[in-house]
């Protein structure tokens, strides 16, 4: 065989194995998306195992659950049990999945969310001892600063008649509120209708022994404040601002006796426009000295209940709420 007829032949050779190649992929090919497209039939069985729900069971979901709280993942850990009330709202543990559920956005700080979780646990299941919904639905309305509601929340509860020691924990919750709002009077009042053994173990006779110092809280009196701001920066020094006393002295000064030159020289209308001015930083002055009596007291208020709540272990929550003079406070479960 020449040399040229052995180059065809081994051409021709590799043109077959190429051709016999790509019919094998496409073979493979067309096997596989047959498969996929359900060009061969499944057998009976497989249809009925891939019909078949995937069983839940509620001993591991409420597990699983409690496992994430345990994990102090909040979030996902309310999540689970809202998923158990959904999957299985006649089951004996519901009332539990609500209630953790709420403590679980309590701990995440997400207290409108605990808030609704309560209300539901309440409502929902009213004939199961709702007692502790009810003692952390008033820690989240504290901690959304509703003091108010709180109370109302409490009282509910008392009304209820539950156990001496929910009872307890109730009117010391009830209390603490009051100091909070600095309203001593009623906080006394609910320390003392705690039982025995409940004043034991909330040392309820040292909380009531430092609440009987509140007399020697300094306060300042706005009325005395503003009369004495009629001479500019007094009321400003009665409230220990001393700086901005001198301040308010200069600025009304300064404004008084410019508006004087400007009449005494002949010039009415500018002596009309700093008057104007002249009596807008004397109203401010008084307004300020009364304003800041109110903030000395609330600064007075504050540091008390702070020492307060260093003295008995009080964690705090959030700051100083603008419209009362105490801070919220939150108790562990």
């Amino acid at each position: 065989m020449t040399r040229a007829g052995a180059m065809i032949t081994r051409r021709n050779r590799l043109k077959q194995n190429r051709s016999r190649f790509i019919r094998n992929v496409s073979l493979c090919g067309l096997l596989i998306i047959g498969i996929l497209t359900g060009m061969f039939p499944r057998s009976s069985h497989a249809d009925e195992w891939l019909k078949r729900p995937f069983p839940i069971d509620p001993d591991r979901q409420y597990a699983f659950a409690q496992s994430l709280y345990d994990a102090r993942r909040f979030t996902r850990a309310a999540a689970e049990f809202e998923r158990f009330v959904f999957l299985f709202p006649d089951h004996l543990r519901a009332f539990d999945a609500r209630l953790q559920a709420a403590r679980a956005y309590y701990s995440g700080g997400q207290y409108q969310e605990a808030t609704a979780a309560c209300n539901s646990a309440i409502n929902e299941e009213p004939d199961r001892d709702v007692a502790q919904a009810y003692l952390l639905l008033s820690r989240c309305q504290v901690a959304l600063n509703n003091f108010d509601q709180a109370l109302i929340t409490l009282h509910n509860l008392l009304s209820a008649a539950p156990a001496a020691t929910i009872r307890d924990e109730a009117r010391y919750l009830g209390a603490w509120i009051f100091i909070e709002t600095a309203r001593w009077p009623e906080a006394r009042d609910w320390l003392q209708t705690i039982s025995p053994h409940g004043r034991s173990r909330y040392s309820i006779e040292k909380l009531t022994s430092a609440l009987s110092h509140t007399d020697k809280i300094s306060y300042k009196n706005a009325r005395l404040a503003g009369l004495l701001a009629l001479v500019p920066g007094a009321g400003h020094l009665y409230t220990h601002r001393n700086q901005d006393a001198l301040v308010a002295f200069f600025l009304n000064t300064a404004s008084f006796w410019a508006a004087y030159e400007a009449f005494d020289n002949d010039q009415p209308v500018l002596g009309g426009l700093l008057s104007i001015v002249g009596i807008n930083f004397y109203t401010g002055n008084i307004y300020s000295a009364v304003s800041s009596a109110h903030k000395y007291n609330r600064r007075s208020a504050k540091s008390f209940i702070l020492d307060l709540k260093r003295r008995f272990s009080v964690r705090l929550i959030k700051g100083m709420d603008t419209h009362s003079g105490g801070v919220c406070v939150s108790f562990s479960f």
